[in-house]
């Protein structure tokens, strides 16, 4: 059975993906975050040092990785859904085993250089796994409250 037996099966270019991304968000998220920096440059009584320029530094890096992966085909993200998934349970049941407490609770993993929150992951993952459980599905077992049983395990 094909992951995405729905998806058009020509391989597509990258110009095609590039002009298949809807770039209205893109651009909305980009106005909200120069609003931001506004903000923060104004806070800082018009210096950029504080606390403005890391942040467009930070928003300019994740921005761009945003629109790589909106770039990668959907049947890699498909193919992949349940392997994230299994990876982001084992770093949530890591950061009980060996986590860091931040905040007064124990919610970050210290994976060399980077501290990682697991819970942040895990909304990724299980938004994929579970898109990819219902995409399984067919029209008749959607309906069926047997089928909820799966998503409901994977969300507890």
């Amino acid at each position: 059975m094909a992951l995405a037996g729905n998806l058009d099966r020509r391989e597509t270019t990258l110009r095609d993906r590039v002009a298949g991304v809807d770039w209205v968000l893109p651009f909305l998220v980009l106005v909200i975050a120069c609003f931001g920096f506004a903000v923060l440059f104004s806070a800082a009584e018009g210096r950029a040092a504080p606390s403005a320029r890391p942040q467009a530094i930070r928003f300019a890096v994740f921005a761009a990785f945003m629109l790589g992966i909106a770039l990668v085909d959907l049947r890699f993200w498909l193919r992949w859904a349940y392997a994230f998934y299994g990876a982001a349970l084992v770093l949530l049941v890591a950061v009980e085993a060996a986590g860091s407490v931040g905040m007064g609770a124990r919610r970050w993993i210290a994976l060399g250089p980077v501290t990682l929150q697991p819970s942040e992951v895990m909304k990724i993952a299980l938004t994929l796994a579970l898109a990819r459980y219902f995409h399984r599905l067919g029209v008749d077992e959607a309906g069926r409250l047997w089928a909820l049983a799966p998503p409901l395990a994977m969300a507890a």
